[in-house]
C-alpha cells in the first residue's frame, strides 16, 4: 500500500518539524480554508493572486532576466466611479480640537449626533433641524465618545465616565453608567443590547444595557484605547502603537496582534470578517491593510503624508480615508481603491473645514465631518455634508459575471 504522506526517515530536527507539520498543521490549514464562505475565498484569492477557479497560483513577479506575462484572472470591468460633493455645513456645532475623535455619528435616516461641551446635539439633515440637548450629570463634564446604537437610540461618553443612554423617540435619559474611571473615548456595539466601551486609562469594557449591574471590564492596559472595530472580531488601536485583535467570547488573549505601526493606531474599519484597514496618527501617517490569515506584516501600505482620523467603506475595494494635521484643505477628504496589490490614491475632494477633521461618520450615502473649534486661533467649529454618488459602470462585452473583490490586472 502506499502511503499517501511522505515521512522522511531520517531523524534530523528538520525532518521531525516537517513530519509534525505535515500530520498536524496542515490539515488545520485546510480546514480553516474550508471553513471561509465563497465570497471571502474569492476575495483573498485576488488579494494573493491565486486563481479562485483553478485553485492554482499565478506568478505575478517580474526580473531582470525574464519577465512573466499574467493572464488577467478576474474579467476586467469598468470600475464604478465614486465621487463626493459638500452638500452643506454647519456651524452651530461646538466640537472642540482635542484628543477625543469619535464624537460623531450617523444614522441610515440622516439623523447626526454630535458631542459637544457640556451638552451634545441632534441633526436631522434631511429637515435641516437642529436640536441640543445638556448632560444631566455634570455641568462642566464634555462629551468624549457619541455613538448611535439604534436609530433613535444615542449613546452618549463624557470626561467623567459616565455612559448616558438617550432615547430620542422618549426624549429623555433611559439609562446611565458610572464607572468611576477615566474619561470615555470610544464606543462602539456588537448588537443593539452589547456595548464595548474604551477609557483613557486602558480599559475595555463591555456592558448590556438590559441589565441592572455594571459593565465588564475585559481588559486593562496601559495606553490609551484611541479606536475600536466590531465586526465579528474585535480589534483595539491604542496609543503605544499596538493593534490587537479579540474574540468576543474570550478577551483572556489576543487572537492576532497587527504589528509596524509607528505612531497611535487613530483609525479602524473592516473591510469584510477577514480583512481590515488601520489608520496612523502624525507620527506614523501610513494607511496598512491587513488580512486576519497572515498577520505578520500588512499585505499593502500607502504613507497619505497627514493624520489618518477616519476610514469608511464604500464598497469591498474602495474607501474614504479623513485627516487632520499636516493636511491641506485639498487633502482632507481623500478616495482610495485597491488595485493590483496596492491602495491607489483616487481623488481628493477641497473642504472648507479651517481646522483639523477631528471626526467623522459615514451613513449609506452620506459622509459628515468635523473640526473643532479654537478660539484663541479664531477657528471655529464646523461639520460639513458629503454626498456619495456613484456611476454605475458598464461592462465590457467579454463580461459575464461581476465580482466584487479588487481585480488582478
Amino acid at each position: 500500500m502506499v502511503p499517501d504522506r511522505f515521512i522522511p526517515t531520517v531523524q534530523g530536527a528538520s525532518s521531525i518539524e516537517y513530519s509534525q507539520y505535515v500530520l498536524q498543521d496542515e490539515p488545520k490549514c485546510r480546514s480553516s480554508y474550508h471553513e471561509q464562505t465563497r465570497v471571502e475565498r474569492a476575495y483573498s484569492a485576488a488579494l494573493t493572486g491565486r486563481d479562485p477557479k483553478y485553485d492554482k497560483r499565478v506568478m505575478l513577479f517580474s526580473s531582470q532576466k525574464r519577465k512573466v506575462t499574467v493572464q488577467r484572472v478576474i474579467n476586467s470591468f469598468q470600475k464604478n466611479k465614486w465621487n463626493l460633493k459638500l452638500n452643506s455645513f454647519y456651524e452651530q456645532s461646538r466640537l472642540t480640537d482635542n484628543v477625543y475623535n469619535h464624537c460623531i455619528d450617523l444614522t441610515r435616516e440622516r439623523i447626526a449626533l454630535c458631542g459637544e461641551v457640556q451638552s451634545f446635539s441632534i441633526i436631522n439633515l434631511g429637515a435641516n433641524v437642529f436640536c441640543s440637548f445638556p448632560l444631566g450629570n455634570n455641568t462642566t463634564e464634555t462629551v468624549s465618545a457619541a455613538h448611535w446604537t439604534t436609530s433613535h437610540l444615542a449613546t452618549i461618553g463624557t470626561t467623567f465616565s459616565f455612559l448616558d443612554f438617550y432615547d430620542c423617540k422618549a426624549e429623555k435619559f433611559t439609562r446611565s453608567f458610572e464607572f468611576n474611571r477615566s474619561a470615555i473615548r470610544v464606543i462602539d456595539h456588537e448588537d443593539p443590547n452589547t456595548i464595548y466601551v474604551g477609557f483613557n486609562d486602558g480599559a475595555l469594557c463591555r456592558v448590556d444595557r438590559r441589565s441592572p449591574g455594571e459593565g465588564k471590564i475585559l481588559q486593562v492596559n496601559t495606553e490609551t484605547i484611541s479606536s475600536l472595530a466590531i465586526n465579528r472580531m474585535i480589534a483595539v488601536g491604542n496609543d503605544a502603537n499596538e493593534l490587537f485583535v479579540y474574540d468576543p467570547r474570550n478577551f483572556t488573549k489576543h487572537v492576532a496582534e497587527l504589528p509596524g505601526h509607528h505612531a497611535a493606531v487613530t483609525a479602524l474599519n473592516w473591510m469584510d470578517r477577514t480583512h481590515l484597514i488601520s489608520g496612523e496618527g502624525s507620527s506614523g501617517k501610513c494607511l496598512r491593510f491587513w488580512c486576519m490569515h497572515d498577520t505578520k506584516a500588512p499585505l499593502m501600505m500607502s504613507n497619505t503624508r497627514s493624520q489618518v482620523t477616519g476610514i469608511h467603506k464604500l464598497d469591498q475595494q474602495t474607501f474614504v480615508s479623513t485627516h487632520g494635521f499636516l493636511a491641506s484643505n485639498s487633502e482632507k477628504v481623500r478616495l482610495w481603491s485597491i488595485r493590483d496589490r496596492k491602495m491607489v490614491h483616487v481623488d481628493s475632494f477641497t473642504s472648507p473645514h479651517r481646522g483639523r477633521i477631528i471626526s467623522s461618520a459615514m451613513s449609506k450615502s452620506t459622509i459628515i465631518t468635523g473640526s473643532g473649534e479654537k478660539p484663541h486661533n479664531g477657528i471655529m467649529s464646523q461639520m460639513c455634508v458629503w454626498n456619495i454618488n456613484q456611476t454605475d459602470s458598464k461592462k465590457t462585452a467579454s463580461s459575464s459575471r461581476t465580482y466584487s473583490g479588487p481585480q488582478i490586472r
